[in-house]
């Protein structure tokens, strides 16, 4: 499940209805699918498993002030690099860095999941989306959840909390070089 066409056809299919229900010009179900897609890759990277991202700038200037990109939501607690050295000084605040030093940094974030849009539902020639599979196999029993929340309180109850099962099950162990804390005084 990696296309686009592969996660409609399992809402479907939890829907337990076939394609001429989804798309009735009385409820459309079809029309909403990708907004409850994007709304569940929000709710799973804010919540349970974020992207993992990283952020390239070369500074031109000491105390340069740089602005994180906008798929941003929070710092990784991951050794980030300057010219290839680990840990180089940083100073975090929200989505901005400070960075004292003249250099090139790679920095580590957790990110937001990339929206699904017009282009990967492209009938033709859909690219695989670039989203972890355990967390679009998430996606089906959400949308399905809550298309039939106004219509069927209880499918929509069971369907939601498979979703949550799901989520429950990711699994978040990323094996990454941790940051750790440097001690410039000795233990005290």
């Amino acid at each position: 499940m990696k296309k686009w066409s592969d996660i409609r056809q399992g809402i479907i299919n939890k829907l337990f209805m076939d394609e001429a229900e989804v798309n009735s010009e009385n409820d459309n179900y079809a029309s909403k699918f990708a907004y409850f897609a994007n709304e569940c890759l929000n709710q799973i990277a804010n919540g349970v498993k974020p992207r993992i991202a990283m952020f390239e700038v070369n500074t031109t200037k000491e105390n340069e002030e740089v602005t994180m990109p906008d798929d941003f939501l929070s710092f990784a607690d991951m050794v980030n690099y300057k010219d290839n050295e680990a840990d180089p000084p940083i100073i975090y605040f929200g989505a901005k860095l400070i960075l004292p030093a003249v250099g090139a940094y790679k920095i580590f974030y957790n990110a937001l999941w990339e929206p699904i849009t017009e282009d990967y539902m492209n009938d033709k020639e859909q690219p695989d989306l670039p989203i972890d599979q355990s967390v679009l196999n998430c996606i089906p029993s959400y949308v399905a959840a809550q298309i039939l929340a106004e219509d069927d309180v209880q499918r929509s109850t069971i369907l939601k909390n498979e979703y949550e099962l799901m989520l429950s099950r990711l699994d978040t162990n990323i094996m990454y070089q941790e940051n750790h804390f440097k001690s410039i005084g000795g233990w005290y």
